[in-house]
């Protein structure tokens, strides 16, 4: 099994964090009525759901960079040319 991009990996340190930090929003921090809520939620909360995605969207680019230089080195390889073996029985 081939190991997982690098780009992918770093996606899911970032989402990791960002799972952490919305746990930490969400949790630890006391709810404080004075702080002004867009579209119902806190700024610090848009931040932590922002870096989720960020961490999804670096997971999702290194996939897609990754089957793009495979598909080119499987092009740029020449096509083997199958032939029978000599020793098969016709």
């Amino acid at each position: 099994m081939s190991r997982p991009p690098l780009l992918s990996l770093i996606g899911a340190a970032v989402i990791a964090a960002g799972v952490a930090l919305d746990l930490v929003v969400h949790l630890a921090l006391p709810a404080d009525g004075h702080q002004h809520l867009h579209a119902g939620f806190s700024p610090s909360e848009h931040t932590a759901h922002l870096v989720v995605m960020l961490g999804m969207t670096l997971t999702l680019a290194g996939v897609v960079v990754d089957g793009a230089r495979r598909q080119l080195r499987r092009r740029d390889r020449p096509a083997r040319i199958e032939r029978s073996p000599s020793h098969a029985h016709r």
